[in-house]
């Protein structure tokens, strides 16, 4: 059977792929997929964000967010809370910041949703990532791409 290179399915990304890459990568591929489920989000300059790694617009409102690219056995703890919160407050008039967030592969540690909880920064994790995953339909040639150009 001779099956072309177009007639093939596309691989999606995956969380396993997504545990494989560097922190600053994970900052691209997260506003790439944020993009392609809503609205639109941009990495910001590396020195000076202050914690705040990308930026997503949507509709109504403008986020925050930390990405925190971890081992699913390397919990994310309330610093990446700390930091966020911060952040959003130093760069709320830079960037017009509604709310923070925070963004793994992995998961939280119970004083991290705690202070989550108090400083009233939302909390996205593996369940949420694997379902903006199948959501964006990011393929791995698109993946290629995204990770040439970082």
């Amino acid at each position: 059977i001779n099956v072309s290179e177009s007639s093939r399915a596309p691989r999606y990304v995956d969380l396993n792929d997504l545990e494989l890459v560097s922190g600053y990568e994970f900052e691209y591929i997260l506003a790439e997929i944020l993009r392609r489920i809503d609205g639109d989000a941009t990495v910001t300059e590396a020195s000076g964000d202050q914690g705040v790694d990308v930026i997503w617009v949507r509709e109504n409102s403008t986020v925050g967010i930390q990405a925190k690219a971890y081992d699913k056995s390397n919990s994310v703890g309330n610093s990446a809370i700390q930091e966020i919160h911060t952040g959003v407050t130093v760069r709320e008039s830079e960037y017009s910041i509604d709310s923070a967030a925070v963004v793994t592969t992995s998961r939280y540690t119970d004083a991290a949703k705690e202070a989550a909880e108090r400083s009233n920064v939302r909390l996205y994790g593996r369940s949420d990532l694997e379902h903006w995953l199948a959501e964006a339909e990011l393929d791995s040639e698109t993946l290629g791409e995204l990770l040439d150009d970082v």
